[in-house]
């Protein structure tokens, strides 16, 4: 369920290390909820953009030379984009690359 491994039980105490590290848990928990948000920002953001610019997916695809079936995993799915092709991408949409990451583009556009 958590891909940093098991969330738990990292043996808190030597003497006891079956016992829950409860801090270590929700650091774990915490970190990995602002991944998660930040990954769903990164998808809204590419696909905000590409839409403004009239660009379907396939079409996105071409332009940056990411493999279509790639993209839609990752625009749809798991949006685990390596940093070459978050580059690519924002060369293909003309923007910067932290612009990706903005929150306000995807504000903006929400409330529109």
């Amino acid at each position: 369920m958590y891909p940093y491994g098991q969330l738990y039980h990292h043996g808190g105490h030597p003497r006891y290390p079956n016992r829950c590290n409860y801090k270590l848990a929700t650091i774990q928990m915490v970190s990995y909820a602002i991944r998660m948000d930040t990954i769903k920002q990164v998808q809204a953001n590419i696909k905000i953009v590409a839409r403004d610019k009239n660009l379907s997916d396939n079409a996105l695809a071409l332009k940056s030379g990411i493999p279509y079936s790639t993209l839609y995993r990752k625009l749809a799915v798991t949006g685990d984009f390596k940093l070459s092709e978050l580059a690519r991408l924002a060369d293909a949409l003309e923007v910067s690359p932290a612009d990706l990451y903005k929150t306000d583009v995807y504000e903006s556009k929400k409330s529109a």
